[in-house]
C-alpha cells in the first residue's frame, strides 16, 4: 500500500502518507465529506485517518473526469454550506445581542467578531459557488432583431437624405 513514504504527524500521532489508488466509491467518500464540511482539505487530511492528502485528491481531480466531477460540485455544495452559515451567525449573534447584559465594548467586540465570520464564510462561497454568491453579476442581454425591415427602414432613410441633399444642391446652385 506504502512504498516507504515519510509519516506525517496528525494530532500527535504519527500517520503514514495516504496513498491508495483511486476508486470511485473512495473518491464519492471523499466528496461527501467536502461537501458536508467548513473546513479545507488540510484540515480533513488532519483530522481523518482515511481522509487522502490534499496532493493525492488534486491529483485525482486531474486524472479522473468522474472525480474531478463529483470534487467541483462537492465544492460548490461546500460553497452553500458557507452561505447558510452566515445566516445562522447573524441570528446567533442577535439572540445574543438580546439577551446579554454585557458591557457595550464587550458586545461591540462580539459583533466585530461576527462581521468577521461573516464576511470570511460569504468570501469562501463567492470562490466556491461563484454562479449563486459571486459579486459579478450576470446581465447578459438578448436582442431580437429584425434585419429585413431595419434595412428596408436604413434604405428609406438613406434614399430620403440623398433626395434631399439633391434638392438642397440644386436651390443652391439656382440662386
Amino acid at each position: 500500500m506504502s512504498k516507504n513514504l515519510p509519516e506525517r504527524r496528525t494530532n500527535g500521532k504519527l500517520r503514514k502518507k495516504n496513498r491508495e489508488p483511486y476508486s470511485f466509491e473512495r473518491g464519492k467518500r471523499v466528496c461527501e465529506k467536502i461537501a458536508l464540511s467548513n473546513t479545507g482539505l488540510w484540515t480533513l487530511y488532519n483530522t481523518l485517518d482515511w481522509f487522502p492528502s490534499p496532493s493525492t485528491v488534486q491529483k485525482w481531480a486531474l486524472d479522473h473526469e468522474d472525480f474531478r466531477e463529483m470534487y467541483l460540485m462537492a465544492k460548490a455544495s461546500q460553497g452553500h454550506y458557507f452561505a447558510e452559515d452566515q445566516n445562522l451567525i447573524a441570528d446567533e449573534l442577535e439572540t445574543y445581542v438580546r439577551k446579554s447584559s454585557d458591557h457595550p465594548a464587550k458586545l461591540n467586540a462580539i459583533v466585530q467578531a461576527a462581521k468577521l465570520k461573516i464576511e470570511s464564510r460569504r468570501w469562501s462561497a463567492a470562490r466556491l459557488a461563484p454562479k449563486e454568491f459571486g459579486e459579478k453579476l450576470d446581465s447578459e442581454v438578448h436582442v431580437k432583431h429584425d434585419t429585413e425591415g431595419s434595412l428596408d427602414t436604413l434604405a428609406g432613410e438613406l434614399a430620403s437624405l440623398a433626395v434631399r441633399g439633391r434638392q438642397k444642391r440644386l436651390s443652391e446652385g439656382s440662386d
